[in-house]
Formats: structure tokens, C-alpha cells, sequence
């Protein structure tokens, strides 16, 4: 969950670099070097394309510009940022147990409380993280789950609620992360006849 909007960055990012060019041996050429136009006829691999009439574009499309690629990488980026923004508020909230820094403020340490431990004593949340944050100065800790570990093994009776939000916080998955797992495995029963359900099957 900490790692999102650092690997949301860097993809948004990657797929602004080939807005201005064509991947180099890319799935375009490889697309249009296998496509073999004969008079009215055209072949995919050797296969015979058929135009379908009734779509209101007409059939396949065999070219591909600059301003439809720009098309298709602004349409997957403002995907990537729409999915992802219900995650944005919890992710700015639990910031500060990511980095277990003593420059935390008051105000960023309440907000992740009651985003993360609300059932915990605020105060001692509060204390417990400073000290905390202290005492791992020395260990460099720089991921939630070494900090959660460091913690356990030098203090194992102190920092609960600090443990406890560490915890939670490893455990913190995006809101989708359900839904995909349950499509996906959706997508491996589905077949021909399940996705045309008839009386028959």
C-alpha cells in the first residue's frame, strides 16, 4: 500500500515517454509487418480478416498515428489516477508510519491515527511514536516491516500501539485488491460456453 504512489509515479511516467515515439520493435511494426494487404483482401498471419459490417466504424483498422497512440496512453494514464485516488487519502494518512521520522507532525500523527488505530489511545500513540522514531534512528530502518521487527526484538513490552499500527499498516491492501483477485479467477473459468450462457448450457 506505502509503495503505491511510488510505483504509480514511475508507470505514469514511463508511458509519458513513448507518447512522442513508436516503441523500436514494438508491437506496431510486429502488428503491421504481419499484415498483407492483396486488392480486397487482408491477412493477419495468414489469416483472412473479414469485415464486419454491422459495426458502425466499418471492420479492422491496419495504421496507427501519432495521435492515436497519444490517445491510448492519456486514456490508460487518467485510468491509472482514477483507480487509484480512492487509495490516495489513506496513503497521505499512514505516511508517517512509513517513514517512522521524528519530524512527524502533530496534526499528520492524528490523522493517521484515526485512520489506522482509532481503537488506540491517542496520547500513547503519540508519545510511543516519537520515542519510537528515536530509538530507530541508530537502525536504518527503511521499510514498516523491519522498523515492526527492530521494535519487537529490542523493545518487545513498549510501543504497542506503535507496533499495532505498524502492523495494520503492512497488512493495509488497495481497495480493489479483492475485486481483482475475485475477477481473476473468474477469467480462468470462463470459457466459450459460460460466456454465451444459453438454455442449452
Amino acid at each position: 500500500m506505502l509503495d503505491l504512489i511510488q510505483i504509480k509515479k514511475k508507470l505514469i511516467d514511463r508511458l509519458r515517454l513513448c507518447e512522442d515515439s513508436a516503441v523500436e520493435s514494438g508491437w506496431e511494426e510486429l502488428f503491421l509487418s504481419k499484415v498483407i494487404k492483396n486488392g480486397n483482401i487482408t491477412k493477419f498471419f495468414g489469416h483472412k480478416l473479414n469485415t464486419n459490417t454491422n459495426r458502425r466504424r466499418g471492420g479492422y483498422t491496419t495504421s496507427f498515428t501519432q495521435s492515436k497512440r497519444q490517445q491510448i496512453i492519456n486514456s490508460l494514464i487518467q485510468h491509472l489516477i482514477l483507480r487509484f485516488e480512492r487509495d490516495d487519502t489513506l496513503q497521505s494518512a499512514i505516511k508517517p508510519i512509513g517513514e517512522m521520522s521524528s519530524s512527524a507532525t502533530i496534526h499528520e500523527l492524528r490523522k493517521c491515527h484515526s485512520s489506522i488505530i482509532p481503537d488506540l489511545d491517542e496520547q500513547l500513540f503519540l508519545s510511543e511514536y516519537y520515542e519510537a522514531a528515536e530509538m530507530l534512528k541508530s537502525y536504518q530502518c527503511e521499510h514498516p516491516l523491519t522498523a515492526l521487527q527492530k521494535l519487537i526484538e529490542i523493545r518487545p513490552d513498549m510501543f504497542s500501539t506503535v507496533k499495532c499500527a505498524l502492523s495494520r499498516t503492512l497488512a493495509t491492501k488497495p481497495h480493489s485488491a479483492d475485486v481483482e483477485r475475485l475477477i481473476n479467477t473468474y477469467n480462468k473459468f470462463k470459457n466459450d460456453d459460460r460466456f454465451s450462457l444459453s438454455p442449452v448450457t
